[in-house]
């Protein structure tokens, strides 16, 4: 299971959310750029890197940030947040993104879905971001009226086969994954696919949390407060997890 460490930007800054609110304490880890030196320093494979100004704005803001991180790091990087028009997937795939990874868009346009896929192929990822159930859109601050058990099977009607599963209510909160919502995915996504492609945010802070996940099938865990609270250490976790 690949470890994937988070860099998430606001207002030019390397940052942690509580579950995801931006109107509550947002904890300051540093420059962006400074984060990923870190953390390809410290033999991460690959980067998430979520522009939070773009999810709110619903445009890239931090494409230069993200343009000098590609130039600095040996890690993969894959981006989203804000990522609403093909031109803007398509510019971070031509600036060398791994992986574009789409949220809102995927709910709201499955035509515009399909074209990206088409030039994308497994370079694109949707995000599906949960809370209570549901799925949020708009850099999670709006509740939308679709169940997450229709999402995903809407998502491998379209086929999607790379999906992040990230509960909003587990987000910085350092309390553990939701392993049965996670399991049940998976079990319907083994159905339809030989390999599960499921990675997973939110909640993990602890090698058992990790191991937990990897019994389950989950192709990679992405973390973020855990690595920059020192709970977890990033080689470790990748060495246990293997």
């Amino acid at each position: 299971m690949e470890i994937i460490p988070a860099i998430d930007i606001l207002g030019g800054r390397c940052v942690r959310l509580k579950r995801g609110d931006f109107s509550k304490q947002v904890i300051d880890y540093g420059e962006p750029l400074a984060a990923a030196r870190r953390w390809d320093r410290e033999g991460a494979t690959r980067l998430h890197v979520v522009d939070l100004d773009g999810a709110k704005a619903g445009v890239p803001t931090n494409m230069e940030t993200i343009r000098a991180m590609l130039g600095e790091v040996l890690a993969l990087v894959q981006v989203g947040g804000g990522i609403r028009k093909n031109g803007h997937a398509l510019s971070y795939r031509n600036m060398g993104v791994s992986r574009v990874v789409l949220g809102t868009k995927a709910l709201k346009n499955y035509g515009k879905l399909q074209y990206l896929l088409q030039q994308l192929g497994d370079q694109l990822v949707v995000s599906v971001d949960v809370r209570d159930g549901m799925v949020v859109t708009h850099g999670w601050m709006q509740k939308s009226t679709m169940p997450v058990d229709d999402f995903i099977p809407l998502l491998v009607g379209q086929h999607i086969d790379h999906i992040i599963y990230t509960d909003v209510t587990k987000d910085g909160m350092l309390e553990g994954p939701n392993f049965a919502e996670i399991e049940k995915i998976i079990k319907y996504l083994r159905k339809v696919f030989s390999v599960t492609k499921l990675s997973v945010a939110g909640g993990i802070s602890k090698l058992e949390h990790l191991l937990e996940l990897k019994k389950l099938g989950v192709e990679s865990a992405i973390l973020g407060s855990a690595l920059y609270e020192g709970l977890l250490d990033l080689r470790e976790a990748q060495a246990k997890s293997a």
